[in-house]
């Protein structure tokens, strides 16, 4: 069977339906195909105008699995954001708007992963890592 080549549209198109993307995301897997800047500045656009790339949908979603599925905190999903595409004001502005208790998150996830004799710089160290602010962190071990 004789495969034809994928347009840059069609590409796009493909990438959408597989996953929500983001104007950055798109663009950086059309130009890893090897389509030419043009080809992906029309594609991109045309996948916008059609509403297959949302980026306040795509925010709004990643902020919702960062939290509930990953257990991320509020510096690692704005950071991640970013890396995406999606502006730091967009960034931060949802991650507010979702609203998420990071404290409960924090005690949920040591009731989970650590037992009493573990070491709280152990415990600190995790959390910063995912990206807990130190003082929330450090709340939230001590209550």
């Amino acid at each position: 069977m004789i495969m034809k080549k994928l347009s840059a549209r069609e590409s796009a198109v493909r990438n959408c339906c597989l996953s929500k993307q983001t104007k950055k995301t798109l663009e950086l897997k059309l130009r890893a195909k090897g389509f030419s800047e043009e080809e992906i500045a029309s594609s991109v656009e045309a996948m916008e105008e059609i509403g297959y790339i949302d980026e306040d949908e795509y925010a709004r979603a990643f902020v919702r699995d960062s939290y509930k599925i990953k257990k991320h905190g509020r510096i690692r999903i704005i950071n991640e954001l970013v890396l995406r595409g999606i502006s730091h004001e967009k960034a931060e502005k949802t991650v507010r708007n979702y609203g998420a208790d990071e404290c409960e998150i924090i005690r949920e996830t040591i009731e989970k992963r650590f037992d009493e004799n573990s070491d709280k710089a152990k415990i600190f160290k995790y959390f910063y890592s995912r990206g807990f602010e130190a003082d929330d962190i450090r709340r939230c071990i001590d209550e």
